[in-house]
């Protein structure tokens, strides 16, 4: 039998996703509006492509603080709005119908989270409203057909790589190789806040070494993960350092119960 080609981004759409995420990194760093409405503009446009929306959706997530417009408020809860309004386009699209077991369940997990968020300490819904949207996507998004996930992994690994080279240029242009302060952007952010969210875009680099399909950007990210941990040491978050080796610990214990020769024959 023939072994079909693995495609990296499949079409024009995996590089529209690339350009959006490049879009948000820039905003993130230099904290503009014109940056920050261009990459809402640029999701609009492609409203109807859930699988274009979620890379730049979870680049977004991994940092509210990072990826703040001002105190409290983040870019990352209009782009999961979005998303979830894609995801209703699609499914309406393909005239879809929800399994009730499941519309059950996630009823069930929200109102749990819900009650858990109201009887807490500071008796705030601000949390629980981003756990609805959190919510809501995963249960939409996994109801959404033709989703070539292998193209899905490939953006989200590319999009992690570029977040990881931008972040690496941000830290050269501020000369934070000559100085003693901690990596930082702009913002609402602090130095953990920007670790945690380079530990995730880190383990996913380490994530493509482990499972990715093209032998080159494998070796290619073991480059992203080397930037990712010395990015974290800038940083001075040893949490977040701890937090990449437990990932990446993870990673491989998955790699060997799986297929303990197939990824590694491979390169």
């Amino acid at each position: 039998m023939k072994k079909n080609k693995v495609s990296l981004l499949g079409d024009g759409y995996g590089l529209a996703s690339l350009l959006i995420v490049v879009t948000l990194c820039l905003f993130a760093y230099t904290k503009s509006m014109a940056l920050m409405w261009a990459t809402l503009a640029f999701t609009m446009i492609f409203i109807a492509r859930p699988d274009v929306l979620f890379p730049v959706m979870y680049i977004a997530s991994l940092s509210g603080n990072v990826f703040s417009i001002e105190s409290g408020v983040s870019i990352s809860r209009y782009l999961s709005l979005i998303f979830v309004v894609s995801c209703f386009i699609c499914l309406l699209k393909q005239k879809h119908h929800f399994n009730s077991n499941k519309v059950f369940i996630y009823t069930l997990i929200i109102i749990v989270t819900f009650l858990s968020i109201t009887l807490g300490y500071d008796g705030s819904i601000t949390f629980f409203v981003v756990m609805l949207l959190n919510l809501l996507v995963l249960f939409l998004f996994q109801e959404v057909e033709n989703v070539d996930l292998d193209k899905l992994f490939n953006i989200l690994y590319i999009s992690s790589l570029l977040s990881v080279a931008l972040l690496w240029y941000f830290a050269s242009r501020d000369n934070l190789f000559l100085m003693s302060d901690r990596f930082n952007l702009e913002g609402d952010a602090n130095s953990n806040n920007l670790a945690m969210m380079i530990e995730q875009i880190g383990t996913m680099c380490f994530a493509y070494i482990m499972f990715g399909k093209h032998p080159i950007l494998r070796i290619v990210s073991i480059l992203g993960v080397l930037g990712a941990i010395a990015l974290i040491v800038l940083t001075g978050s040893r949490s977040a350092l701890l937090a990449m080796m437990a990932a990446m610990a993870l990673c491989v214990i998955v790699s060997v119960c799986t297929s303990p020769l197939n990824n590694w024959t491979k390169l």
